[in-house]
């Protein structure tokens, strides 16, 4: 692959033990690339073995209406989405997105920014004492699968890095259940009040 060529990818890097997808900016020099990281107005320079470019993907892998998973700009994070259109570009393909629980027109994500969902199994709810053995809840409240919690000294660095999607992946989707549940909560209140008081008269 040319260094060229590179220009416009999306691609992982890694930074303050963390993964982050990144999108590549220029050639730095020879054998060196500047990239930003998406979500943020940073860009830094990778040597190009050090950096992971996100495959491909096709309208032949992912027909209009397939379920996948994108990334959304703003934050750089996994989303479950559909797909609603692909286009063709110059270079690539892009596909037309429509993500799940977002009002709005689908959005479009290039190529190499959407991928088959990743199984997650939901954690279903237990009795506290089965609970506890079988998950962990992380400073910020998020309650992971206690299997997916990493070990430098016996997970691979694949491994590692498969866990690290899987825990973006339920973090997102906590987020977004988070704020639905507090919508519902809102529109209960909100019906509860138009009830008692809705039809008193003056």
């Amino acid at each position: 692959m040319s260094t060229e060529s590179l220009i416009g990818r999306t691609c992982e890097v890694h930074k303050e033990g963390k993964w982050f997808n990144a999108e590549v900016l220029t050639m730095s020099k020879q054998d060196t690339v500047i990239v930003k990281i998406m979500g943020s107005d940073e860009g830094r320079d990778y040597k190009i073995e050090d950096i992971k470019l996100l495959p491909i993907g096709s309208s032949e892998s992912f027909p209009v209406g397939t379920k996948v998973q994108a990334i959304w700009k703003n934050d750089g994070l996994w989303y479950n989405a559909q797909v609603a259109e692909t286009r063709s570009s110059d270079v690539t393909e892009v596909f037309m997105v429509i993500y799940e629980g977002f009002d709005g027109e689908p959005e479009p994500v290039k190529a190499d920014q959407i991928r088959a969902p990743v199984e997650v199994t939901p954690v279903a709810a237990k009795s506290s004492k089965e609970k506890d053995s079988k998950t962990y809840v992380t400073p910020a409240g998020y309650v992971i699968p206690e299997k997916l919690k990493i070990d430098p000294a016996k997970d691979s660095e694949k491994v590692i890095e498969d866990k690290k999607r899987k825990i973006h992946l339920i973090k997102s989707q906590q987020r977004q259940e988070k704020h639905t549940e507090e919508l519902n909560v809102s529109k209960s209140k909100w019906q509860q009040f138009q009830s008692k008081f809705g039809g008193v008269r003056r």
